[in-house]
């Protein structure tokens, strides 16, 4: 897994800028044959036109975070926080800090990509005080296994 490219781009409110990223290397996911769906066939409704499983349409309650009661008693195991231990498999998939320094190394703004599968994607990030004219940094910060594996800097202008 490799950052091929990070490139900033500062609106011209001063306000924002977008940042892409390209990234090689990523294990394949999803069906090559159509869209990456999420599937969850044990959730109430699921198949019936109109559901999404938002609690504004009706979601049952959980006892275990995020599931439905009336999920299989596998679904509950395997993704009850207190039956998890250390059996997991670690995700194949890196996660994906980025961020916008200003010239003394501080975060202006920073947003975290948890297990990151698209081999492209571009991000806005909100600077909450630009200076016009001053030099800020985009980082794209890898990792795996809580391990940082690769760091990219470029610095840009905010003009």
């Amino acid at each position: 897994m490799h950052i091929q490219s990070l490139v900033p781009t500062a609106w011209p409110d001063l306000q924002r800028v977008s940042v892409l990223v390209r990234v090689s290397g990523l294990p394949a996911y999803g069906s090559s044959a159509g869209p990456n769906l999420f599937l969850f066939p044990d959730l109430p409704g699921a198949g019936q036109a109109g559901w999404a499983g938002s609690p504004t349409l009706g979601q049952p309650p959980s006892d275990v975070e995020g599931l439905p009661a009336e999920a299989s008693p596998e679904t509950r195991a395997a993704n009850d926080p207190a039956q998890l231990g250390d059996s997991r498999t670690p995700s194949p998939y890196p996660d994906l800090v980025l961020s916008v320094l200003d010239q003394h190394g501080r975060e202006m703004a920073t947003t975290y990509i948890v297990e990151h599968k698209e081999p492209e994607l571009e991000f806005t990030l909100h600077l909450p005080a630009a200076e016009p004219g001053a030099t800020y940094v985009a980082q794209a910060k890898m990792s795996w296994n809580d391990e940082v594996i690769q760091t990219v800097q470029v610095p840009f202008e905010v003009r």
